[in-house]
């Protein structure tokens, strides 16, 4: 039997999943790090991690740093 997916759809599909749990568990480690209460170094490198996180995540980080 022939499958619905096209075998490139179905891979893409599958390193969609493995991104986003990727992107999760970045955004979690950096709000991990952000209520640590960082020095002004760290806020940078958190800051400069976070671009490609979604706006939503990014917006978490930024009040839990308070930048």
């Amino acid at each position: 039997m022939i499958s619905s997916l096209h075998p490139i759809s179905s891979g893409l599909v599958i390193l969609e999943k493995y991104w986003n749990d990727a992107v999760y568990e970045a955004a979690k480690f950096l709000m991990k790090w952000a209520k640590a209460n960082p020095n002004k170094d760290a806020k940078c490198i958190i800051k400069d991690r976070m671009k490609k996180l979604r706006s939503k995540e990014q917006k978490e980080i930024l009040k839990l740093i308070g930048g």
